[in-house]
């Protein structure tokens, strides 16, 4: 019995087959942990965060004033939804759009097409109306407001972002108004 232990584990230390099958096993160990990092470093930098407020005016409450700003970096494109739920040109709802840098200045802009716009330098605020009227084919995947009742769908009232997004978003809303959610935190 104790001689095959000697063969395993000649002068008391491990043989030279487990100490390779150790080596191997750090070696894919430290590379795991450094490509999980550089993933993290990616996902981290894939992240975009904005704050919005979505202002409704009594007087007026089919269009909405939103304002808001990028928190961890500037944009150069400024887009929305074209259509969604079989709703088309979204973007003609958009207007009075005002596009500033971190310093408050106004940023010029190109306007594609409808919803689409290309700054000709970075920017971080924005600012922009958009008309809710009801739309003519009924859907309660869009936003729309008509007297009353309304639908606020934050896919198509906010412009696109990046694939890791947080959005923090404020309502000022008439006295009259009230929000209904299945949000946990409002």
């Amino acid at each position: 019995m104790f001689e095959s232990l000697k063969r395993l584990r000649p002068n008391k230390h491990f043989s030279s087959d487990f100490n390779l099958m150790s080596k191997l096993r750090r070696t894919i160990l430290i590379f795991a942990t450094v490509f999980a990092l550089t993933l993290q470093f990616f996902t981290q930098s894939a992240a975009q965060t904005i704050e919005v407020r979505v202002k409704i005016e009594p007087d007026a409450p089919a269009i909405l004033k939103i304002e808001g700003r990028f928190t961890d970096q500037n944009e150069r494109n400024f887009s929305f939804l074209s259509s969604y739920a079989g709703i088309d040109n979204l973007g003609a709802r958009i207007f009075d759009v005002n596009l500033k840098d971190k310093n408050a200045r106004t940023i010029v802009y190109k306007k594609l097409i409808d919803g689409e716009y290309l700054a000709e330098n970075d920017f971080s605020a924005f600012e922009y109306k958009i008309k809710l009227d009801h739309p003519k084919q009924l859907s309660a995947h869009v936003s729309h407001f008509s007297g009353e009742n309304g639908f606020l769908m934050p896919g198509d009232l906010l412009p696109i972002l990046k694939d890791k997004s947080a959005a923090k978003i404020t309502f000022e809303i008439p006295a009259n108004l009230k929000i209904s959610t299945n949000e946990k935190q409002l």
